[in-house]
């Protein structure tokens, strides 16, 4: 799926530069979506975006460029909006707090699509994803069955769904009287991919996309595993803004909708190689 993470960088910082083929794609911000923007983004002229820098094919620091993904996509929305998409370093617990707070407006590449959330969020889905394991390349043990994650350590972000699912993993393993399986939680995924690479964990519990760019970055010496089953259903990847921010929602729904149409949605995740994950459509709560 991904060739190369300097390919990925080469192609975004490339597409960052002043004079660009995204702002050169719309002559004027959208009246009727600008007005739809909270009062102090348009008074500010920035939107604020929280993620890690660390979570490719989305959003990672390539040659101290911010690129990614959820980056091009956001630098293709900006000359639509009349705004500027400002990504503030923030790990994976932080997220959703701060969306609720307004120490944030936005979340890119960092929130699946889950019935539950829609009381809290206002979730854009942008690209399919799956949930996978990352094992060493030569692995044997772990399948797609749940069941051989039993006795093993699994690594995962904290307060993550991911946790959830490991954590249901394990009582199924109690439940079929199994080994145990040992959960190990850490801030971010520089965290667990230092606990895989040194042998702290048996395997990491993540989406399909993210640990695709992670096998790149480790020269092939890991491979993927799908999980298979109901308990492993995940939604979709979503950007999204805190529920009282509906306007917000609605003005980058409305911008995202242009570049579907216009073609930037789809050539944005081609670069990335991403392309086949593309969705027909982006709604809100859908």
């Amino acid at each position: 799926m991904l060739n190369t993470i300097n390919k990925m960088g080469a192609l975004a910082i490339g597409a960052l530069i002043a004079g660009t083929w995204q702002t050169a794609a719309v002559a004027e911000p959208d009246a009727d979506l600008v007005a739809k923007l909270p009062e102090q983004i348009v008074e500010s002229g920035v939107i604020k975006v929280g993620a890690p820098r660390t979570i490719p094919p989305h959003v990672y620091l390539e040659d101290n460029e911010l690129t990614g993904v959820a980056v091009e996509l956001a630098h293709a929305m900006e000359p639509i909006l009349g705004v500027t998409f400002d990504f503030r370093d923030m790990q994976w617990p932080g997220i959703i707090p701060g969306l609720q707070s307004g120490a944030i407006d936005l979340s890119m590449g960092m929130i699946s699509f889950r019935e539950e959330r829609k009381e809290i969020l206002n979730m854009m889905p942008y690209i399919k994803d799956a949930i996978s394991v990352l094992v060493p390349v030569d692995n044997t043990d772990i399948t797609s069955d749940d069941t051989t994650l039993c006795g093993k350590r699994v690594g995962a972000v904290q307060a993550s769904w991911f946790v959830e699912l490991a954590n249901g993993a394990a009582d199924r393993c109690e439940e079929a009287g199994l080994e145990k399986l040992t959960i190990q939680q850490y801030s971010g995924n520089a965290g667990v991919l230092a606990a895989f690479q040194s042998g702290a964990v048996d395997a990491w519990l993540h989406t399909a996309v993210e640990l695709t760019a992670i096998i790149v970055a480790l020269d092939g010496q890991a491979k993927l595993v799908n999980m298979e089953g109901d308990n492993w259903k995940t939604g979709n990847l979503t950007i999204a803004t805190g529920k009282a921010h509906s306007d917000l929602a609605e003005a980058i729904d409305g911008a995202l909708d242009q570049l579907v149409e216009n073609g930037t949605y789809q050539e944005i995740l081609d670069k990335y190689d991403v392309g086949a994950l593309a969705l027909e459509s982006i709604e809100i709560n859908p």
